[in-house]
């Protein structure tokens, strides 16, 4: 089954989606324009981290192989990610977004 289909079958926001899309692609550029200008990438402490090197690290390398929950409006997605960096992990990607449509912070989280 491909990306697309799996996020179908879950009430996701549109513009976690295409951001999701993107990533999944591994088109990093495109997975960051959906994003505010200074948007922010927060730890579970929420304590900040540089966005771009995170996109650029992970992006092209590390893929969702399963989504479990979506939460919080279809702006929290709990999934599984694996590569060959760090092997497979399960994380919560929390999006917020502006009235404008853009993501203006991510947090990453490692779940249980």
């Amino acid at each position: 089954m491909d990306f697309k289909t799996v996020l179908s079958e879950h009430d996701i926001d549109n513009i976690v989606e295409m951001a999701l899309l993107a990533w999944q692609q591994g088109d990093s550029l495109l997975f960051l324009s959906y994003f505010k200008d200074k948007a922010q990438l927060l730890d579970a402490k929420g304590q900040p981290h540089i966005l771009k090197n995170f996109v650029k690290s992970g992006c092209k390398h590390a893929k969702f192989t399963m989504i479990e929950k979506v939460e919080n409006g279809g702006k929290d997605v709990i999934g599984t990610l694996q590569s060959k960096k760090w092997g497979v992990l399960k994380v919560y990607f929390k999006f917020k977004i502006n009235y404008k449509k853009e993501i203006i912070s991510l947090c990453v989280e490692l779940a249980s």
